[in-house]
């Protein structure tokens, strides 16, 4: 509102008036501690009513894991509670997340946790996949929504951003191009210019389409939906730029 918004942290949750520009209150998180990772925020928030809903994956930037756990949050603006917590084993670092016309969420993996998987192995980035929390729920369904590398035919793809009920854009290593071996870090496998846009459709069996005139970039990207269009922001290789650009799905 006008009078009450959240800046979401790892920790807390501060309570603000954007119009008096005070801090209201401050909520702590003790739902995200954890004796061995720290919390790594996703990228969206969305409102059911009266609650938002944040998710969290738990890593360690300094041994450079991806912890094969992660959480959502339900928050309760009434009360500024937490009032329930989604949690699942299934997958790592759920930052990129998309919700559905009937109100159902997905959360999927991101690509550094793919790169690390594929650089070091599941015992240290976890599962890529794609799980979902159903309209009413406040719970993960027992079994992720789909598995990114059987839905690719195999390629890794992550950093799932959907645009409707079962489309969107994803990242796509393009296997041609990128390096392999033991002697490839997670960092140049994450952000070389090896990763391309693709569009997905979960309705049909086709895969992942690459998109046309889609130029090859780094896997990290940042990506927001506005009135129902997805612009992303692509970071260079050594992340002394970016630029913005529009997806579409020709």
């Amino acid at each position: 509102s006008e009078t009450k918004a959240y800046l979401i942290d790892i920790a807390q949750v501060f309570v603000w008036d954007p119009t008096n520009m005070v801090i209201i209150d401050v909520l702590p998180l003790p739902e995200l501690e954890d004796e061995e990772f720290l919390p790594l925020i996703g990228e969206r928030a969305f409102f059911r009513g009266d609650t938002v809903i944040v998710s969290f994956g738990f890593g360690d930037a300094v041994r450079r894991v991806v912890a094969e756990k992660a959480r959502v949050l339900f928050i309760d603006t009434t009360t500024d509670t937490v009032s329930a917590v989604a949690s699942t084993e299934a997958c790592s670092y759920l930052r990129f997340s998309w919700e559905a016309s009937n109100g159902d969420l997905y959360f999927g993996t991101d690509v550094f946790a793919t790169a690390l998987e594929l650089t070091t192995g599941p015992e240290t980035s976890g599962e890529s996949c794609v799980v979902r929390i159903g309209a009413s729920a406040t719970e993960f369904d027992e079994e992720p929504a789909f598995d990114p590398r059987a839905f690719q035919g195999g390629a890794p793809a992550a950093s799932f951003t959907g645009v409707g009920d079962t489309t969107g854009f994803v990242r796509v290593l393009d296997e041609s191009i990128a390096p392999t071996g033991p002697d490839v870090t997670t960092q140049e496998l994450n952000n070389g210019e090896f990763w391309r846009w693709g569009f997905f459709d979960l309705s049909d069996d086709v895969g992942v389409r690459v998109v046309e005139g889609s130029d090859l970039g780094a896997g990290f990207v940042t990506t927001r939906l506005v009135a129902g269009e997805v612009y992303a922001i692509e970071s260079d290789t050594d992340f002394d730029g970016s630029r913005l650009i529009h997806l579409r799905r020709d």
